[in-house]
């Protein structure tokens, strides 16, 4: 009874605090596809809160994210599963909020590199998750439990089999399931996103929160989020990827390669659920260079956003020598083996 009426004043916590509903904007592409620059765009709008650069939100989409959270405490429910789940998210968030590898912190050296969002999200992200997670967990037995270390490695391993012979091995099983899944992952999502909204604005724009590939789930689960789509011609895409590289022929031909084949796969998948969707704005990168006016009415039509709150040009200028820069690479006879993508490119530039 003390641990169902603990975590029901989680829950109760988490629905009854008033949590300002933000407007989520997501900016997404495919490699080097230019969706930084629609990210200073929407700087330039004094309503907009946009991320750094370098800073990606993966907790929606990404393994362990809350996708598969979903999935196995909402969706397909099972002791084992659910258990699994909640240990993972746990990880995953202690990964995301620590800071980078450091030779000043010795342990950082034996983890995973952090991604320092204690920095961008505030100090608080980890407890906040702890709290959503808490609020998600109905009961904590500590039994016989062994499936989470069907995924350990040596030294766990070698750890369990010694406490198994000595016949003191257990693990704390958690049995996490909530009918208000839906409603409690949003609220929590709200919260730590809007912890860094400045004042006045209306809007937060995020950075590959959610994948060009099947979309649709995540927003679905999230309804104040959009998402643009930025697209680019795979020439000029692994252009801007080796600018500033000075490799010899033979590697960059060799990168090519791989970066075709990758960029083709990518939008082979993509293409195989590309649906319209209302939240969803597809733009290319070419056409935001030379149709710059209309792709911005487009954006700010998608957005609502208003033509007086924005600072025109003052962080991002549709110039032609952005595109089409073919013609200064050293060796373009490396793509003679595209003949499909030179063309397109053609048309594009």
């Amino acid at each position: 009874m003390e641990a169902r009426n603990k975590s029901y004043g989680v829950h109760k916590n988490l629905e009854d605090e008033i949590i300002k509903k933000i407007n989520l904007v997501d900016v997404s592409g495919f490699n080097y596809s230019g969706k930084s620059a629609v990210m200073d765009i929407l700087r330039e709008f004094d309503k907009v809160t946009v991320h750094p650069k370098e800073f990606e939100f993966l907790l929606i989409s990404m393994t362990d994210g809350i996708l598969d959270l979903k999935k196995s405490l909402f969706e397909n429910w099972s002791p084992i599963r659910s258990d699994i789940a909640v240990k993972r998210f746990r990880r995953l968030i202690y990964v995301l909020n620590k800071g980078k590898t450091s030779v000043f912190e010795p342990k950082s050296l034996f983890e995973p590199t952090g991604q320092n969002y204690k920095n961008v999200l505030g100090k608080d992200f980890n407890s906040i998750s702890e709290e959503y997670l808490n609020s998600l967990i109905k009961h904590k037995v500590k039994t016989f439990w062994p499936f989470e270390d069907f995924s350990s490695y040596f030294f766990r391993n070698l750890y369990v089999k010694f406490l198994n012979l000595a016949g003191k091995y257990e693990n704390e099983h958690l049995l996490a399931y909530d009918d208000n899944f839906i409603s409690l992952t949003q609220n929590y999502l709200n919260k730590i996103l809007s912890k860094k909204l400045n004042a006045d604005s209306k809007t937060l724009v995020t950075s590959n929160a959610i994948e060009v590939f099947q979309p649709f789930e995540a927003l679905e689960l999230f309804p104040n989020y959009k998402l643009i789509i930025v697209d680019r011609n795979p020439i000029d895409a692994f252009l801007a990827y080796c600018q500033n590289k000075n490799y010899s022929k033979k590697y960059f031909k060799k990168e090519a390669a791989v970066f075709f084949k990758r960029y083709s796969f990518f939008h082979e998948i993509s293409d195989k659920f590309l649906e319209d969707h209302k939240r969803i704005l597809r733009i290319s990168f070419e056409n935001l260079i030379k149709n710059y006016d209309e792709t911005l009415d487009e954006i700010k039509i998608f957005l609502n956003l208003e033509s007086e709150n924005h600072l025109k040009f003052s962080l991002f200028e549709p110039s032609p020598s952005k595109i089409g820069t073919l013609k200064h690479f050293k060796y373009p006879e490396i793509f003679d083996d595209y003949l499909t993508e030179l063309e397109e490119y053609e048309q594009s530039t």
